[in-house]
């Protein structure tokens, strides 16, 4: 009984502790449940999301998700960071003016029409889906922007389908 518990019981223990380790402090999976995100992301991709970041490093374009509370369900978004604390943002006839300069943003698809002006404050993050016309995000008053403290993570690698299997820009 002493060999069985050494050969396989403490083993599985310490994988199970190692399992639980990692997904606390390290990284965890979701699956997309929205296509707002889409093309870049799509219903149904499972995504695994790196834990360690640095809210101070994370840059405009980042794929990343927060918690958000909407209508007492508490759930997780995945969207992409457009705004940092301190910045202006002016979207035009479906672009995008951070801090007076016209952003780039190649990964967005069905880009709508929004017009309308926002002003970040400190420990808070903008963020929109690639999918405009399909995303409730931080344009939405609802949404807004999203606190420091519901920052879970930044998107690492799409793990399924395989055939999409890849890192998310």
């Amino acid at each position: 009984m002493k060999a069985i518990f050494k050969r396989w019981v403490l083993p599985a223990i310490y994988v199970l502790l190692l399992a639980l380790f990692i997904n606390r402090f390290v990284l965890f999976q979701i699956v997309v449940t929205s296509g707002s995100m889409s093309p870049t992301i799509n219903t149904g991709d499972h995504i695994l999301i790196l834990r360690h970041y640095v809210p101070q490093d994370m840059r405009t374009g980042d794929v990343v998700v927060f918690k958000n509370e909407e209508e007492g369900n508490r759930h997780l978004v995945i969207k992409r960071l457009i705004g940092t604390p301190g910045d202006h943002i002016i979207f035009e006839e479906g672009n995008i003016i951070l801090n007076g300069e016209p952003l780039e943003e190649t990964y967005v698809d069905f880009c709508d029409c929004f017009s309308g002006e926002f002003n970040i404050p400190q420990g808070r993050y903008f963020f929109c889906g690639d999918c405009r016309s399909n995303s409730k995000d931080s344009r939405d008053y609802s949404v807004g922007c999203i606190a420091e403290d519901d920052i879970l993570g930044t998107a690492g690698l799409r793990i399924w389908p395989l055939s999409r299997f890849g890192f998310i820009h």
